[in-house]
C-alpha cells in the first residue's frame, strides 16, 4: 500500500480516509444497520425482489459487503456488477456466475432459462438458497428488468428458487415506478433508500476513522467536522476526499489539528474553486432567482409553467443544502394553525422567505414523541399517561392496532388515515410530523404534514424526496377482526372481509357489499384477496394479516377517523 505523505506526520501505519472499501473501518451508522436488516428480511422471505438504492458514495457497497458477511448459512451468491449487457449476456453471466456450463456462442434466452431452472432446481434438492445480486441496476434496460422479472416465476410449490437484490442510484425507482414495471415493482418484498449521513453521524463517522487508524478523535475540530458535513452533504465517500486533503494540509503547515479554515481548504481542493460557492455568492444568486420568480408571479406568470422554470430548477438546485427544499419545481408552504386543508395556498407563505426561522423552530420543536402525542390525540388519548415503552405497546394498552414499515405515496394513500413520519431537512436532521392530507387537484398531488402547530404544504415528488419512506399509523380495527384470517377459515369475520372487499372492487355481487355473503373462506376470497394485495403493493399472500386489514379499510374509508386522502371537491364521506 502506497503511504501518504501525512502518515508519518501523524505516527500512523494507514491512511484513515482512503475510499478504498476495507472491512476493518466500516462504519455503519443507524440509517446502515437499518438498512441492512432490511435487506436481511427481504432475503429470509424467499421470494421477490430486495431493493437498495442510494445516492453515489452513500454507502450501498459498504452495506452490501456487510450483508454478503451475514447471508444464511447455505446460500449461494452470484454477483453482477456492470448490468449494461444485452438479454442474452446478462443471462450468460448469471450462468457464469452459478457456474452453470452451456454451449459456446449461445443467444436462446430459452436455452438459458432452462439450464438456470434446472440449476436451481437441483439447489433446492440440496437445501441451497441462490441469491443474484445486481449492482448499478439503474443502467438495466426494460426489457433486462423484465427478463430479470422472469426469472422470479422460476419456483415450486412452496418457495421462489431465486432471490434477487436490486442495488443502484435513485434513477432505479423512477425506473420501477413507470407502468411497464408495475407487475416488477410488486414483486419487491423489501426496499430501502439510503440517506446521507446527518450531521451528528459525520461526526461520528470521521472520530471512527481516526479511532481505527489510532488517532486522536479531536484531530478534527467541531467546526471543521461540521463545514466537511455541509460540504459533503453527509456522503461518506466525500467525506472520506475531504478529510483526505485536510490532513495533508495539516501536514503541509505543520499542524496536528484540522480547523474549519483547513477544512474549507480541503473542500475547495475536492470540489474545486467552484465547488463551494461562497455564502454571499449563494444568497446573492438566491435573492436574484426569488426576486425574478416574486416578479412574475406579480404579473400573474407562473415561474413553473413557463420557459424559466429549468433555469429557475437549476440555479436552485446548486445552492447550499437549505435551498434544496425548493428542489424539483416544489413551491413549499408554511402556515400556522389551518387544519382546513382546502384553503392552504391562500392562507400560507412562501417557505423561501422564512425558511431559516422555521427549520430552526421544526429541527428543535418535532422529536417523535411529540408527533406520537399528536397522533394520539387524534384519538382522544394522551400519549404520555400511557403506559407502554413504545408507541405500538401504547396503543395495545388503550386497545389499538399499530403498523409501522415502510411504503411509497401510494401505499400512504390507502392506509388513509393520519400517519406518523420522518422528514429529512436540508442539513440533514429528521424531524417528525404528521401526514395528514394527500389532495388530488388541478395542480397535482399535494401531501401536507403537520408539526406541531405549524404545517408543510408540497407536491408529492418533492415530499418523496425529503421522505425516506418510513411510517406508524395507530388504527381501531373491526371488533369482528379478533385474528389473522386465512384460506379454509369461517365465520362472521370472514363474511366481514367479503364486505369490505366488495367496497373496493373486488366482490362477488350484492351479498358481498350487504356484509351477507359466504362465511367460507375459499379459492375465490382468496384469489380476490391476492388481487387486492398485489394492487396495493403488498405481499400476495391471500391472508388478512393487519397490515393488509389496515389498507383495505383504508381504500374503503371505513376508517374511524376522517381519512387523509380525497380528490378536491369530492364530499368527505366516512363509512361506518
Amino acid at each position: 500500500m502506497i503511504k501518504t505523505l501525512y502518515q508519518d506526520h501523524f505516527d500512523i501505519q494507514e491512511n484513515p480516509f482512503s475510499i478504498i472499501p476495507d472491512p476493518s473501518y466500516l462504519y455503519m451508522s443507524p440509517r446502515h444497520q437499518e438498512a441492512l436488516a432490511h435487506l436481511a428480511y427481504g432475503i429470509s422471505s424467499h421470494g421477490g425482489f430486495v431493493l437498495l438504492t442510494g445516492e453515489i458514495g452513500t454507502g450501498k457497497t459498504t452495506i452490501c459487503r456487510a450483508l454478503l458477511e451475514r447471508l444464511p448459512e447455505g446460500s449461494d451468491l452470484a454477483l453482477i456488477l456492470n448490468p449494461t449487457l444485452s438479454e442474452p449476456e446478462l443471462l450468460a453471466a448469471i450462468c457464469d456466475e452459478m457456474h452453470i456450463s452451456y454451449p459456446p456462442d449461445s443467444t436462446s434466452p430459452k436455452l438459458f432459462f432452462d439450464l438456470i431452472n434446472a440449476h436451481l432446481l437441483d439447489s433446492h434438492a440440496q437445501g441451497r438458497n441462490p441469491i443474484l445480486m445486481i449492482d448499478e441496476a439503474q443502467n438495466l434496460t426494460n426489457q433486462v428488468l423484465e427478463m430479470i422479472r422472469l426469472l422470479t416465476n422460476l419456483e415450486t410449490s412452496e418457495k421462489k428458487l431465486l432471490q434477487i437484490i436490486l442495488v443502484g442510484q435513485p434513477e432505479l425507482n423512477e425506473i420501477l415506478a413507470q407502468p411497464a414495471q408495475r407487475q416488477t415493482a410488486q414483486r419487491i418484498t423489501a426496499r430501502y433508500h439510503l440517506m446521507p449521513l446527518t450531521l451528528q453521524e459525520c461526526g461520528h463517522y470521521i472520530k471512527h476513522r481516526l479511532s481505527v487508524a489510532g488517532l486522536d478523535s479531536d484531530v478534527f475540530s467541531s467546526s471543521a467536522r461540521k463545514s466537511i458535513f455541509i460540504s459533503a452533504q453527509g456522503i461518506p465517500r466525500l467525506i472520506n476526499s475531504i478529510c483526505d486533503r485536510a490532513l495533508l494540509g495539516a501536514y503541509v503547515e505543520g499542524r496536528k489539528h484540522v480547523n474549519k479554515k483547513l477544512a474549507r481548504a480541503a473542500a475547495d481542493e475536492v470540489f474545486g474553486t467552484q465547488g463551494v460557492p461562497s455564502k454571499a455568492s449563494v444568497w446573492g444568486s438566491l435573492l436574484l432567482v426569488l426576486c425574478v420568480a416574486g416578479l412574475m408571479f406579480w404579473v400573474g406568470l407562473d415561474p413553473y409553467k413557463t420557459g424559466i422554470k429549468d433555469t429557475l430548477g437549476q440555479a436552485i438546485k446548486s445552492f447550499l443544502p437549505l435551498s434544496q427544499l425548493l428542489e424539483n419545481k416544489a413551491i413549499l408552504h408554511v402556515y400556522r394553525d389551518t387544519p382546513d386543508t382546502t384553503n392552504a395556498r391562500s392562507q400560507s407563505t412562501d417557505v423561501s422567505k422564512t425558511a431559516g426561522s422555521v427549520l430552526d423552530e421544526l429541527i428543535q420543536a418535532n422529536t417523535p414523541d411529540m408527533a406520537f402525542q399528536s397522533l394520539f390525540s387524534l384519538w382522544g388519548v394522551n400519549y404520555i399517561k400511557v403506559i407502554g415503552e413504545s408507541p405500538c405497546d401504547k396503543a395495545k394498552t388503550i386497545g389499538l392496532s399499530c403498523v409501522q414499515g415502510e411504503t411509497d405515496i401510494a401505499g400512504l394513500k390507502a392506509i388513509n388515515r393520519p400517519v406518523v413520519i420522518s422528514f429529512v431537512m436540508p442539513d440533514g436532521e429528521h424531524v417528525y410530523g404528521i401526514v395528514n392530507a394527500i389532495a388530488d387537484d388541478a395542480n397535482g398531488e399535494m401531501v401536507t404534514i403537520q408539526f406541531s402547530k405549524r404545517s408543510l404544504s408540497m407536491n408529492a415528488k418533492a415530499f418523496s424526496l425529503r421522505w425516506p419512506g418510513d411510517y406508524l399509523v395507530v388504527w381501531r380495527k373491526s371488533p369482528l377482526f379478533f385474528r389473522t384470517i386465512a384460506f379454509g377459515q369461517q365465520g362472521r369475520d370472514v363474511q366481514e372481509l367479503r364486505r369490505l372487499l366488495a367496497l373496493v372492487g373486488y366482490g362477488d355481487g350484492p351479498d358481498d357489499r350487504r356484509g351477507k355473503g359466504s362465511l367460507f373462506f375459499g379459492p375465490s376470497l382468496r384469489d380476490k384477496l391476492r388481487a387486492f394485495q398485489n394492487e396495493y403493493g403488498l405481499n400476495p399472500d391471500g391472508i388478512a394479516s393487519p397490515k393488509t386489514l389496515l389498507r383495505i379499510t383504508g381504500v374503503a374509508k371505513t376508517t374511524s377517523i376522517p381519512f387523509i386522502h380525497r380528490t378536491i371537491g369530492a364530499p368527505d364521506v366516512v363509512h361506518p
